[in-house]
Parts: C-alpha cells; sequence; structure tokens
C-alpha cells in the first residue's frame, strides 16, 4: 500500500529490485541442481497426473497459468508508456518467453537432481518435500542455498502483490473515468501521479479477498484468484472484434493480425482455464458476478444517461447467458459434483457451446465504441 501510495518512482525502485531477485534465486537453484543432474531420473514413472482430467486440472488449480499472468501487467500500465505500440508487444512476449524458459529449466533441473535412492524406493510418488526446490536442495546439503530459497517464497510473491495492487488500483481508475464507478476515484494526486483514493480501495478490497478460509490456503488462493483474473479475459475477444466491426478507422498503433482466428480460439482457452478449476470456484465466481449487477447500479455514477445504461444492459446480455452456460456445464461436468458428462467431452462441449456467446457479444456490441480521450 504505501509503496504505490508515495510514488510511482519509488513504487518502480522497489519493484526493480524485487524483480531482479527473483531472477537471480532460481538462476542459483538451476545451476547447482544441474550440478547434480542423474539423466536415469527421466525414466522412472510414478508420477500418473490422473489422466487428462489430471493434467487439466493442473492447468488451473496447480499455479501453471498463475505463474504466466505477468504478461497482463504491461497492458494495464500501458497509459504511462512513452511508445506503447512498441514496449506492450515486446513486454507481453518476453515475459511469456522469459518465464517460459525458466519454468521449464527449474523442472528438468528438478527431475534431473531427484535422489535416485528415493526414487528406486517408489517412484516420483514417494517424493514429497513440504516446499519442493528447498526440500530437494536440503537433500542434497546445500543448506546455504536453502534460507535463499525460503526467502524467495517470501519477496517473490511480494512483488506479485506490488504488480497486482497497483495494476488494480488502475483498472478501479478506469472505472471511474468511463463512468461506470464514482468521480472520487478518478482523482490524481498532482505531486505523485497516484490514484490515491484507488489504492486505498484497493487496499481494504484486498483485506476482504483475504478473509475467507479458503484463501487463506495458498492453493485456494491460487485457483480463485487465476479463475476471476482469467474470467476477464473472456471479454476481451470479443471487444477486439466489436471494435474491428464499429471502428474500423480507429487509429491502431498496434493491430494484430489473423485476429478473426486468434479471437476465438482466445475466447476459448480463457473459458477452459476457468471451467477446470472446477464447481466450488465457479459458482463463487458467478455468484459474486450476478451480485455484483446489484452493486453495480447502486454504485454506478448517475452522469450515465437511462438511454446509455439500456444500451450497456442489451450489449451485455449475452455475457450472462455464457456465465449461465459455463455454470450448468461445471455442474454436469467432470470437474463439478454430478459428473453427468465425462471427460474429455465436457471440455469438448463447453468448448464449442460458448462459440454462441462469443458471436452473440460480436453482433450485439455498441454501435459505436465510447472512447474517452485521455486529454480531457
Amino acid at each position: 500500500m504505501l509503496l504505490n501510495y508515495w510514488s510511482v518512482n519509488i513504487f518502480g525502485k522497489a519493484n526493480t529490485f524485487i524483480t531482479i531477485f527473483k531472477f537471480i534465486v532460481p538462476a542459483l537453484v538451476i545451476i547447482f541442481l544441474l550440478m547434480h543432474l542423474d539423466v536415469s531420473n527421466f525414466s522412472v514413472g510414478g508420477a500418473e497426473p490422473g489422466g487428462i482430467h489430471g493434467i487439466f486440472s493442473a492447468v488451473a488449480a496447480g499455479g501453471i497459468v498463475f505463474t504466466f499472468q505477468g504478461f497482463r501487467q504491461p497492458i494495464e500500465f500501458a497509459g504511462e508508456s512513452r511508445r506503447p505500440q512498441r514496449d506492450v508487444p515486446l513486454a507481453i512476449i518476453l515475459a511469456v518467453f522469459v518465464g517460459l524458459v525458466i519454468y521449464l529449466l527449474l523442472q528438468f533441473a528438478f527431475v534431473g537432481a531427484a535422489p535416485g535412492g528415493m526414487l528406486q524406493s517408489g517412484g516420483w510418488a514417494s517424493i514429497e518435500f513440504d516446499s519442493p526446490f528447498a526440500g530437494l536442495v536440503a537433500t542434497l546439503g546445500l543448506g546455504w542455498l536453502v534460507n535463499l530459497i525460503l526467502i524467495d517464497a517470501v519477496i517473490s510473491p511480494t512483488g506479485t502483490g506490488n504488480i497486482y495492487f497497483s495494476a488494480n488500483a488502475r483498472s478501479i481508475y478506469a472505472w471511474s473515468k468511463n463512468g461506470f464507478f464514482y468521480s472520487l476515484f478518478h482523482k490524481i494526486n498532482p505531486k505523485t501521479g497516484v490514484p490515491r483514493p484507488a489504492l486505498i480501495l484497493t487496499f481494504i478490497l484486498s483485506i476482504l479477498w483475504m478473509l475467507p478460509a479458503k484463501f487463506q490456503v495458498w492453493e485456494g488462493l491460487v485457483t480463485a484468484s487465476t479463475s476471476a483474473t482469467v474470467l476477464t479475459y473472456c471479454v476481451g475477444p470479443v471487444s477486439i472484434m466489436s471494435l474491428r466491426k464499429t471502428n474500423p478507422d480507429l487509429n491502431r498503433p498496434f493491430k494484430l493480425r489473423w485476429i478473426h482466428l486468434i479471437s476465438p480460439l482466445a475466447f476459448i482457452a480463457a473459458t477452459l482455464v476457468i471451467y477446470w478449476s472446477g464447481w466450488d470456484v465457479v459458482s463463487m465466481l458467478v455468484g459474486v458476478l450476478f451480485a455484483s449487477l446489484v452493486l453495480y447500479f447502486a454504485f454506478a455514477d448517475k452522469r450515465i444517461s437511462r438511454q446509455q445504461l439500456k444500451m450497456d444492459i442489451r450489449s451485455s446480455l449475452w455475457l450472462f447467458g455464457y456465465y449461465i452456460f459455463v455454470a450448468v456445464m461445471s455442474l454436469l461436468g467432470s470437474f463439478g459434483p454430478l459428473k453427468i458428462i465425462a471427460a474429455p467431452w465436457d471440455t469438448i462441449l463447453t468448448s464449442l457451446g460458448i462459440l454462441i456467446f462469443y458471436y452473440w457479444g460480436v453482433a450485439t456490441a455498441l454501435p459505436e465504441a465510447r472512447i474517452t480521450d485521455d486529454d480531457e
């Protein structure tokens, strides 16, 4: 809260230090684990993930998607970039590529450095550490590296929280600026350039988000956070296709090619991550979203006209149908309590069914986009 509250400059310097530390520790772990590489480990069995169903569950609940969400922040900070047409695509590509390389090397090093004696007794099912990398490094006698990993286990999530905190405050600021929230949260401190009212609200919401017992456990927090964040991605593919249709002459410093193919595939991918998170998370998110509709009418800025509100509701009806469809499929599918539709048919049916809502959303977009000029 304070790092973001004081100024963008202090936030940036703190984030730079944390980011450097987050690179150094994994690099050291990779180097020292590779020194104990045993290629025979890669042929050891006993790591059955539960078939394709287990793989899909791991994608959503195992933190795999969560680890790659750093690509989103360059987009949310694009308004503060001097050359967004160059910087934003570059930041997104580098965030995904560098992260992918580091994660693959970490997994490769972990598999290769696992003690052969432990694997021979029961395969990979016998490998169980409270902290996987710290536990493995401890068995290799690298005590100093264990301490460094445990320190990083605190610093790294802190850096992530720092970025998410700042980005979320800017989302609230954008809602207010576009007329969907109280104008109080549109205010920026003239000395620091920071939307302080939005930061304070973000601080309160972050505390409330951590109160449920389910979210005080890392797995529950990651699963819910991932699904809630990815749920916002579903609007992006529909929005970009709508803008291509309603505002073809809009100035686009960066224009994505093959959008007619990429957009529906992105919509399907984002939906499946939510679906694979399971009924408990899906039902919670859908319930929160419908409750948010009531809060929208209660807190929406009164600058919005009745006619504009009607148009907004008409253009967003597809979204409510989409929420209901995903919830029903989650209830009936292999990730829900009823398990009426077996895997992988539930995933296939969900992928095909949501395309109806994708094209519905594009077809019912606003006749012309309402774009706020930053100079206003």
